[in-house]
């Protein structure tokens, strides 16, 4: 479902933020498509990133699938990467 989740509002690049910058991302970027909310209850749901930094963009996205009550959540990504702050 690629439209599963909708931008509700911009947020800022995260490559020219730091790892603290992006854990303290705002809340509420992304929400769930009206569609999906029915489709979803008691489904296992597959998250895929292509790189994982902080984890905030994943933890906006389980924020926003979270009301329609999904079985599981489960992420899947590509590559991760470690930097310092």
């Amino acid at each position: 479902m690629p439209d599963l989740l909708l931008r509700l509002r911009h947020a800022p690049t995260q490559h020219r933020l730091s790892a603290t910058g992006r854990r303290h991302r705002p809340h509420g970027t992304m929400g769930l498509h009206p569609a999906a909310r029915d489709a979803l209850a008691g489904r296992h749901v597959l998250l895929v990133d292509d790189v994982l930094t902080t984890g905030a963009t994943m933890r906006e996205a389980c924020r926003a699938l979270a009301p329609a009550a999904p079985a599981s959540i489960r992420i899947a990504t590509l590559a991760s990467a470690a930097f310092d702050d």
